[in-house]
Formats: C-alpha cells, sequence, structure tokens
C-alpha cells in the first residue's frame, strides 16, 4: 500500500467531513473498493444509482454525481470510452464556473452525514475540473485508487461492450496514470483488486492504516460474509500473460509490474521503478495524444453513420410491421367480405323463396277471384233470365201481396 501525506485519526478539524475519492479504471474492482469503505463509516450518497446484470451487487455511485460528470464529458466533446483526454478549452468562463458550482452543491449536501466515499470511474477523466472543486471543499479528502491487471479489464469491456483489447489498454492507461499524477502529494493508497480478493483483511486493515480511519470489526466481517464472493472475479491473469499479449503496450506492463510492487511494500526500488513507468506511461499517453485525437473524431463520425443506419433499419422494421398489419388487415377486410357475401347470398336465398311463396300464393288468389267471378256472371244470368221469364211477371201480384201481408 503506497500513501502520501498519511494523516493520523485525529488530525482533522472537528466538524468536517470525510471525503474519500475512488480513482480507478471501469470494470477496475472500483464498486468493491467503495463498498468496502463501509467498513471504515462511509456512506455513499442519498441517490444511488441502480444495480445492472454488471454489477449486481451494485455499483455503489451517486446518480447525481454520475449525471453531473456526464454533462460535463458531453460539454468537452468525450464520454467514458473517449482516449483523448476532455478538451476544458470548449466551456466558457461561465459554463464553467456553473459546473463548479453545481459540485460544490452536491459536495455539501452529500457530505452531510459525516464520510462520504465518492466513486465514478468518469472522475479519474474528469480530475482537471474536480481538483480545484474539492480544494474549494471544507473536508478532509482521501484518495484510493483501485487497480486490476488489464488482461481482466479487457476481458470484461470485450464482454460487456465489445471493445477490442488494443482500445481497453489505452483506457487503463488514460484512467490510471491521470489518477496516480493528480495525487501525488495527497493522500492515496494503491490497491490491488486481485490481492484484495485473495487476502481481504489483510488488504483492509492496510488500506485502513494508509488512511488512517479506524475499521468496524462487525462491519468487516459482514464485508467478507456477505459481499465479496469468487464470482466477483470472473478471470485471473499473471505477468507473463500481459507480456504474450501484442496489442499490450509496454509503457503499461512496466506500470502495471510497479504498481503491483508498490502496493505490496514502499521500497525504495519499488519508488523508483514506480516513478520511471509512471513517467514512461505519461509520455506515451502525450505522444500519441494527437493520434487519439483523430480516431476520436473517426469513431464519433463512425457512431453518427450506425445511428442513421440504426435509423434507417428501424423505419425498414417499420415498414415492414406496416406491411405485414395491412396483410393482416386485408386478409380480415377479405374474410369480411366473404361473411357478408354468404349472409348477403343467404338473405337472397330467402328472399327469393318468399317470393315464389307470394307468387305462388297470389296465383291461388287470381284464380279464387276469377272462379268466382265466373260463378257471379252465371248467377247474375240465371237471375236475369228468371226476372224477362212470363211466369215472373204473371205472380208478381201475388208477389206484392205476400209482402203486404207478411208486414
Amino acid at each position: 500500500m503506497h500513501s502520501q501525506s498519511p494523516v493520523a485519526n485525529g488530525t482533522h478539524a472537528a466538524g468536517r467531513p470525510t471525503l474519500v475519492i475512488v480513482l480507478g479504471m471501469h470494470r477496475s474492482g472500483t464498486s468493491v473498493t467503495t463498498r468496502l469503505m463501509e467498513t471504515m463509516g462511509a456512506n455513499f450518497g442519498n441517490k444511488l444509482w441502480p444495480a445492472g446484470p454488471d454489477n449486481p451487487k451494485g455499483f455503489f455511485e451517486d446518480s447525481d454525481v454520475i449525471r453531473l460528470n456526464i454533462d460535463l464529458m458531453e460539454a468537452t466533446g468525450v464520454d467514458w470510452q473517449a482516449l483523448p483526454p476532455p478538451d476544458f478549452s470548449r466551456l466558457s468562463a461561465e459554463d464553467l464556473e456553473a459546473f463548479q458550482q453545481r459540485a460544490l452543491d452536491l459536495l455539501q449536501e452529500k457530505c452531510s452525514g459525516g464520510m462520504l466515499a465518492l466513486k465514478d470511474p468518469r472522475i479519474a477523466r474528469l480530475l482537471p475540473f474536480w481538483l480545484p472543486v474539492l480544494d474549494r471543499f471544507d473536508a478532509r479528502v482521501l484518495y484510493v485508487v483501485p487497480f486490476r491487471h488489464p488482461l481482466s479489464v479487457a476481458k470484461s469491456l470485450e464482454k460487456r461492450n465489445q471493445i477490442p483489447h488494443s482500445k481497453s489498454f489505452m483506457l487503463w492507461l488514460a484512467h490510471v496514470v491521470p489518477s496516480l499524477l493528480s495525487t501525488e502529494n495527497r493522500t492515496r493508497a494503491l490497491l490491488n483488486y486481485d490481492r484484495l480478493m485473495e487476502a481481504p483483511r489483510e488488504e483492509l486493515h492496510k488500506l485502513a492504516d494508509t488512511l488512517g480511519l479506524p475499521l468496524d470489526p462487525a462491519r468487516v466481517q459482514t464485508f467478507e460474509q456477505d459481499f465479496l464472493e469468487k464470482d466477483l472475479r470472473h478471470s485471473t491473469f499473471g505477468f507473463d500473460d500481459l507480456e504474450r499479449d501484442r496489442a499490450a503496450p509496454v509503457a503499461m506492463n512496466m506500470l502495471f509490474h510497479a504498481l503491483v510492487a508498490l502496493a505490496e511494500s514502499t521500497t525504495p526500488d519499488h519508488l523508483a521503478a514506480y516513478k520511471t513507468a509512471l513517467a514512461n506511461a505519461e509520455a506515451l499517453l502525450r505522444d500519441v495524444e494527437p493520434m487519439l485525437q483523430d480516431n476520436w473524431k473517426r469513431e464519433l463520425d463512425i457512431r453518427e453513420l450506425y445511428e442513421v443506419l440504426d435509423g434507417l433499419q428501424k423505419r425498414a422494421v417499420a415498414l415492414e410491421r406496416g406491411v405485414a398489419d395491412a396483410a393482416v388487415r386485408e386478409a380480415e377486410v377479405r374474410q369480411a367480405l366473404e361473411e357478408s357475401q354468404r349472409r348477403l347470398a343467404s338473405i337472397s336465398d330467402e328472399k327469393t323463396r318468399q317470393v315464389r311463396s307470394l307468387n305462388a300464393s297470389h296465383e291461388a288468389d287470381v284464380t279464387t277471384i276469377h272462379d268466382l267471378e265466373a260463378r257471379l256472371a252465371h248467377y247474375e244470368a240465371e237471375l236475369s233470365s228468371l226476372t224477362s221469364s212470363t211466369s215472373w211477371r204473371i205472380t208478381a201480384p201475388l208477389r206484392r201481396t205476400r209482402r203486404y201481408f207478411g208486414r
């Protein structure tokens, strides 16, 4: 474990909050490191980012701080995958002051509970912004820099984000180098993630001693039993594995070797090797920065093209769905039309039967009428013949007398 300016437990002013900044590369054990700070009395803020499939036990990151860092990165032309450093010259003085005030307000709010462990891997890339803010904040500030074998980081990012090893190695350097450089002459501890998983209690005590913080035995036991599990470390690699990877920069190999040795013991030889390796890694990042800038511009162009392609693909899928929906609707309309035609045919057949029945009834009625008319004509003829006969005229007086007496 390596530190600068160690602070004893009782040396900070009464009432001042303690702020522990966890710096490091993504997938390097920063979440575990932040969680273990609870064994020394730290909290993690009042609005934790939710756990996810890649970190089922939690990230232990405050959502408000993450949102600030994302906004700041966007304003400086980068995101967490960018290899070149953020371009703070893109910020006006007013915008920079607004971001700084926003950060100070967050720290005042989050640190009200005593000791806060603050973690977001983006902070390692944004230290030119955060360090002046932390200097303005009235708190005791401690730094922890966890690091992990670069191949383990690369394997994890390859699985989660499909990032090639060559880029992951440069991202490792882009996070670790500024974390180390910016915390020189500040209270800082290095933490080897693989060593923590192998000997957690020993590493916890070394970390607490370096930071000058007391350990809570009950919380240490809870951390070891309930939080640390073997499946938190999905891969283990040695120095030889890194040296055999042709994508691994020599400067990164040297720095990783030096960090492992220095975190184990701060000897003059380890310290000298560390300073040399750090200087070489810094020089590498400085020398390749123009190339990284160009690559980042191309990457943004490619992303934009992919976004356009993705939009076209989504439109094509929407059109296909529209065509499929139209086909379904056409089939439904056709089925409804066929059903209507069947119903119409059935109604037509029924109406035809009714018309035929009515026609038959009408023909019968006509026949009956014609028969009645014939019979009436016959009766009328008989009556006319009777009334015109001689006997009818002779018997007329008799019919009148009968009517008279019949009254």
